[in-house]
C-alpha cells in the first residue's frame, strides 16, 4: 500500500482505466474472433444446405427422367416433359457446382457428372425411339433402372456426405458458441476480479488521505490548529497534505507569537496605567506646589521691593561713610605727620 500511495493519483486512475480498457478490448477481440468464426461456419452450413438442395433437386430430376422413359415405353409422348426435365437436370448440376459444398464433395460430383450427362442422353434417346416405335424399346426398359441406380448411388453418397458435413458443421458451430460463451464468462470473471482487486486498494489509497484532509480542514474551520494530517506519501495528495501541515504549523507559531506579544502588551498596558496614575498624582502635587510657589514668588517680590528700598538707603549710608572715611584718612595723615614731628623732637 505504501508503494501504491507514492504513485501519482493520475497514474492510479490511469491504471484502473487502462485495466478496464484492456479487459474491454479482450472481450471485444474475443467477440469479433468468435463472430468471424461463427460467420464462417454459418456460411459453410449455408453452402452445404444449398448444395444439398441442389443435389436433391438433381435426384428429383433424375427420377422424373426415369418416369418419362417408362411412360414413353407405354406409348405416351413425353418428349416435351423429357426436354424440360433434362434442362432442369443440367440447371441442377450447375447449381451444385455453384453451391458452397466443400472442395472434396465438388471433386466427387465432377467425377460423377459424366454419368448424369450420360443418363440424360440415354433418356432422350430412349424417349425419341419410343415415340417412333414403342415396341423397339421394350427390351431396353431394364437399362433405365440400371443407369438410374448408378446415378442414384452417386447422388445418395454425395447427399450422405453433404448431410454429414452439415451436421458436423452444426455441431462445431454449437461447440464454438459454447466455448466462446465459456471463454467470455471466464475472461469477464477474471477481468472483474482483477478490476475489483485493483479498484479497492486504489480507491482506498485515494479516499483515505482525502478523508483525513477533510477532517483537518473541518478542525481548522472550528478553530482547532492542533490537528495534522500525518500523510507522508509522495503523490499529489501527500504534497498537498504536507503543505497544509506546514501552513498550519506556521500559522500556529504565528498565533503563539501574537499571544506572547499580547501578554507583553497587556503587562505594558498595566505598567502604563500605573505610571499614568503616578503622573496624574505628580501633576496634582505639581499643581499644588505651583500654587505655593506663586504665593512665595509674590512674597519674594515684596521682599525684593523692600530690599531695593533698603539698598537705596544703604547706598546713601555708604556714600556718607565713604566721605567720613576720607575725612578720617586726612585727619590720620595729619596725625601721622604730627607724630613724626613729635618723634623728631
Amino acid at each position: 500500500m505504501r508503494k501504491l500511495q507514492d504513485v501519482g493519483v493520475a497514474k492510479r486512475l490511469g491504471l484502473m482505466v487502462g485495466t478496464g480498457a484492456v479487459l474491454m478490448s479482450a472481450l471485444a477481440g474475443l467477440t469479433l474472433v468468435s463472430q468471424d468464426r461463427l460467420a464462417d461456419q454459418s456460411d459453410t452450413i449455408t453452402g452445404l444446405e444449398a448444395g444439398l438442395a441442389a443435389l436433391n433437386h438433381l435426384d428429383t430430376r433424375q427420377s422424373e427422367l426415369k418416369a418419362d422413359a417408362y411412360r414413353a415405353a407405354l406409348g405416351i409422348d413425353t418428349s416435351s416433359d423429357t426436354a424440360d426435365d433434362v434442362q432442369s437436370s443440367e440447371e441442377a448440376q450447375a447449381a451444385v457446382l455453384a453451391s458452397g459444398l466443400p472442395a472434396n464433395l465438388l471433386a466427387s460430383f465432377r467425377a460423377a457428372q459424366s454419368d448424369f450427362t450420360a443418363f440424360n442422353d440415354y433418356i432422350e434417346s430412349f424417349v425419341e425411339s419410343a415415340a417412333a416405335s414403342p415396341a423397339s424399346v421394350a427390351s431396353r426398359t431394364g437399362e433405365i433402372a440400371e443407369r438410374n441406380a448408378t446415378t442414384d448411388d452417386q447422388l445418395g453418397a454425395l447427399v450422405d456426405q453433404a448431410t454429414a458435413a452439415a451436421e458436423q458443421e452444426r455441431a462445431d458451430m454449437t461447440a464454438t458458441k459454447d466455448s466462446v460463451r465459456l471463454l467470455a464468462i471466464v475472461v469477464a470473471a477474471a477481468g472483474l476480479a482483477l478490476m475489483i482487486g485493483l479498484a479497492v486498494p486504489l480507491v482506498r489509497s485515494i479516499l483515505k488521505p482525502v478523508r483525513r484532509l477533510g477532517e483537518v480542514a473541518d478542525a481548522l474551520a472550528h478553530g482547532d490548529l492542533t490537528q495534522r494530517s500525518g500523510i507522508t506519501s509522495r503523490d499529489e495528495l501527500g504534497v498537498m497534505a504536507a503543505n497544509l501541515d506546514s501552513a498550519l504549523e506556521q500559522f500556529r507559531s504565528s498565533l503563539a507569537t501574537v499571544a506572547q506579544d499580547a501578554d507583553k502588551l497587556a503587562g505594558a498596558s498595566a505598567e502604563l496605567s500605573t505610571i499614568s496614575g503616578s503622573i496624574a498624582s505628580a501633576a496634582g502635587d505639581t499643581s499644588a506646589q505651583s500654587a505655593s510657589a506663586a504665593a512665595e514668588a509674590e512674597e519674594i517680590s515684596r521682599n525684593v521691593q523692600t530690599v531695593s528700598a533698603g539698598s537705596d538707603e544703604m547706598g546713601l549710608a555708604i556714600r556718607e561713610i565713604s566721605r567720613n572715611t576720607s575725612e578720617s584718612a586726612q585727619i590720620a595723615a595729619v596725625a601721622v605727620a604730627e607724630a613724626a614731628r613729635a618723634t623728631e623732637t
